[in-house]
């Protein structure tokens, strides 16, 4: 099992952790705001608080906002980790190398998506295997009748796939 990097895509990681932990701040500063002017509306607010309290609320807004950050971080990783593997590989197949598989980690978005590029690449290499063995069959064959035979097996393989749309 491979060790899961936590920057995968660093630009689109951090603009997504930065924007995770900048919700969480207006979020928490909204209920701070909207619960004091509901407790004018009321007519009460006393805070009794010291200069410990205050100092105690921001370390936890600032671990809060830290922990969201990370998480963020590695929420992303999740995505963009698997998403930029799947491209590889794909660009590996479209340079003609079908050996190549997509292998993403337990956990990993995209795993379904990943399995049935795999199978299709799975068939494509089988395919073509059997093609290239026909091709090998022909050129060793000196029956012209027999040429004729393998000539058509292959004609019914490679109407098998679709090239135009």
């Amino acid at each position: 099992m491979t060790k899961r990097k936590l920057f995968v895509e660093r630009d689109l990681q951090l603009t997504e952790a930065v924007m995770t932990t900048a919700i969480a701040i207006v979020a928490i500063n909204l209920t701070i705001v909207s619960s004091t002017v509901i407790s004018l509306g009321r007519g009460v607010l006393e805070f009794h608080f010291s200069s410990i309290h205050y100092f105690a609320i921001g370390v936890l807004e600032i671990a809060l906002l830290m922990l969201l950050f990370f998480l963020a971080l590695r929420r992303t990783s999740k995505v963009v980790g698997p998403v930029k593997a799947i491209a590889r590989e794909l660009a590996k197949l479209e340079h003609g190398d079908l050996s190549s598989e997509i292998k993403l980690r337990k956990g990993d978005k995209f795993l379904k998506e990943a399995e049935v590029i795999n199978l299709a690449a799975k068939a494509l290499r089988d395919r073509v295997q059997r093609m290239d063995a026909l091709c090998a069959s022909i050129e060793a064959e000196h029956d012209e009748v027999k040429v004729r035979q393998l000539t058509s097996t292959l004609r019914a393989e490679l109407a098998g796939i679709k090239t135009s749309s």
